[in-house]
């Protein structure tokens, strides 16, 4: 992971929680639609729609840019099971980082 990955989270606070969110995401749910169960088997979430600290109306633009930057990724189950996202390798290495920087006190995660 390069610096300059992680210096564009550390400047995009909403980034950072939403992000993080999907990292401490655990499935809950229970479906009988078998690719649908699948992919919710391999780490893949339902879209989040709330975050604390996150307006409601950012919500999808910021999943837009997390796409973008490579943090998240997206698949499309079928018709009914919607839009679902993962964690790419970069965006699990990028909360791996911010939440050692946490610990050690580098990096205020509630700042805006």
């Amino acid at each position: 992971m390069l610096d300059l990955d992680l210096d564009l989270l550390k400047l995009h606070a909403e980034w950072r929680r939403l992000l993080l969110a999907y990292s401490e995401s655990v499935a809950t749910e229970s479906v009988a639609d078998g690719e649908l169960a699948e992919l919710l088997a391999r780490g893949y979430r339902s879209r989040l729609q709330h975050v604390a600290g996150i307006p409601s109306e950012q919500m999808v633009r910021i999943h837009g840019k997390l796409i973008a930057h490579g943090y998240l990724q997206v698949e499309i189950a079928n018709r009914t099971g919607g839009m679902l996202y993962q964690l790419t390798g970069l965006g699990r290495q990028a909360c791996l980082r911010l939440s050692e920087d946490a610990e050690q006190g580098t990096l205020q995660l509630a700042s805006a």
